[in-house]
């Protein structure tokens, strides 16, 4: 039997990369190749923004990295950290 920490940080990671997987596709179908349906929601005028995107992929990525055990790549890193001030910074 798992521990429970060992448990609960296969979720965050899980959940983080699902995050960051929305993110990427509102990026890229959405916006890259322009499908409206997949910007917004919600049928409607109302869409996500790139920007929305962008940080869901920065943030999934850094719960991911921060909840499991990867070498390298950590996510106060200056990637991750100087992504996310560029794309908080432009809103």
């Amino acid at each position: 039997m798992q521990h429970p920490r060992q448990t609960a940080s296969k979720v965050a990671v899980l959940c983080g990369a699902l995050s960051a997987l929305a993110g990427a596709v509102v990026l890229v179908i959405g916006w890259a190749i322009d499908v409206p349906v997949v910007r917004s929601l919600l049928p409607g005028p109302i869409s996500t923004k790139a920007s929305t995107g962008a940080m869901f992929v920065l943030c999934g990525a850094g719960v991911a990295l921060l909840a499991g055990s990867f070498e390298g790549l950590r996510p106060d890193s200056p990637v991750f950290t100087g992504g996310r001030a560029f794309v908080g910074g432009g809103v």
